[in-house]
């Protein structure tokens, strides 16, 4: 059952996590590996999803719908923002865009995650370049992580990380 709670729409639980990114970079799918929905077929997102994860519910905020991402900040508890780490035309789109979310006064102080989908590359990110690229060093009124995922790896590292910094 689903609730009004300010702006945002509230599933029942005790966390919200707001996962936000452009379009296809891969926050949908990251949605359903977090929860072990392996074989769900995916779709274009319109609107949100929503899944629980123990005792956090996450949205998955579809990319094209950026301009209303604001309404999805209220009660926010951490924030993931999904990026695609091969499509380098995009990264000062996303920097700037990154930097907008994280003034916003709905968002102050709660943990940021980037996550970096490698689109099933097998080399690690470049964590140093995607700490430059967004500007990360510079964050800090909150706690801050990056992490590689694909479809075989990081899926567990995110998984530890909204467990110590949001049920925490």
């Amino acid at each position: 059952m689903w609730t009004s709670m300010g702006s945002l729409w509230s599933y029942p639980s005790s966390h919200t996590v707001l996962m936000l990114g452009f379009e296809n970079v891969g926050k949908t799918y990251l949605l359903y590996r977090l929860v072990s929905k392996k074989n769900k077929v995916l779709t274009p997102t319109i609107g949100f999803n929503a899944e629980s994860f123990h005792k956090t519910t996450i949205f998955d905020v579809a990319g094209g719908f950026s301009n209303l991402w604001h309404t999805y900040y209220d009660n926010a508890t951490a924030l993931i923002y999904v990026v695609d780490g091969y499509d380098f035309s995009m990264q000062n789109e996303n920097k700037k865009t990154l930097h907008k979310i994280l003034k916003h006064d709905s968002l102050h102080s709660v943990p940021l995650l980037v996550c970096v989908n490698r689109k099933g590359q097998k080399e690690p990110i470049d964590e140093l370049y995607f700490r430059a690229a967004f500007r990360l060093d510079f964050i800090k009124n909150r706690k801050w992580d990056i992490i590689g995922f694909d479809s075989s790896d990081g899926i567990n590292e995110i998984r530890s990380w909204i467990r110590s910094n949001v049920e925490c």
